[in-house]
């Protein structure tokens, strides 16, 4: 997938996307890939590509040239934490592991939390992803 500045967000979301999907069915991991929580009890584990945040930064003074600064949030949610750390992991080596075409991997940050939802006990673990791209 080519991404352009033109259809720079929805195809980063897909890359993403497409990314973590292709990652989980190679290595036989069961997880809903949507784009927004539904608001239903989970059967199973749920990962939620949510819409990108960008920031453009110009690099020169009076220059139009720049990069984006790109960071993509992902929540992984399930009734155990064995589902959450196993996800989360396999999630962030399939972005680390080489770039998505037009960007390039800058980090990542992981954070944990409890909540209970529709009075069902959900660990969630947040995963936001940087990129930039030139």
């Amino acid at each position: 997938m080519v991404i352009t500045d033109i259809t720079l967000n929805n195809s980063i979301w897909s890359a993403v996307k497409n990314r973590i999907v292709a990652g989980l069915t190679s290595d036989s991991i069961t997880a809903s890939v949507v784009p927004t929580y539904n608001d239903q009890t989970l059967s199973k584990p749920l990962v939620v590509v949510q819409p990108i945040s960008k920031n453009k930064n110009t690099l020169k003074f009076g220059s139009t040239a720049g990069r984006y600064d790109v960071t993509v949030d992902i929540l992984i949610m399930s009734n155990n934490t064995l589902d959450v750390d196993t996800l989360s992991q396999a999630i962030e080596n399939y972005l680390e592991a080489d770039d998505i075409d037009g960007l390039s991997y800058l980090n990542h940050i992981t954070s944990y939390s409890f909540s209970q939802v529709n009075d069902a006990p959900y660990h969630i673990k947040s995963i936001s992803v940087s990129y930039v791209r030139e």
